[in-house]
């Protein structure tokens, strides 16, 4: 950050838009960080206010675990896989009108 404050302020407005724009700068990119981390590690746990939206700006309720079930079939053998393949085709020769 501090080198494209020096040499490209373009890249740096493209880059660190938001940053610049919080006022924040090369200097003290660093302290922003530690004061971030620190108050991680003091209370870890703590939960987004009803208020914050988050980088999309919009708030989702979570999906359950089981939205998204996954059936697991065991290996097919090679007469079951040739069965498929002319179900498969069967079907689409009729919606074609063979």
């Amino acid at each position: 950050m501090k080198y494209l404050q020096e040499n490209d302020e373009e890249a740096l407005n493209r880059q660190f838009k938001r940053y610049v724009d919080s006022g924040i700068n090369g200097d003290n990119l660093e302290s922003v960080y530690t004061k971030a981390h620190a108050a991680i590690r003091a209370n870890p746990t703590i939960a987004r206010a009803e208020s914050e939206f988050g980088y999309f700006g919009k708030r989702t309720a979570p999906k359950s675990k089981d939205h998204k079930k996954v059936v697991r079939q065991g290996k097919m053998s090679n007469a079951q896989k040739k069965n498929r393949v002319m179900q498969k085709l069967q079907a689409r020769n009729k919606s074609m009108g063979l």
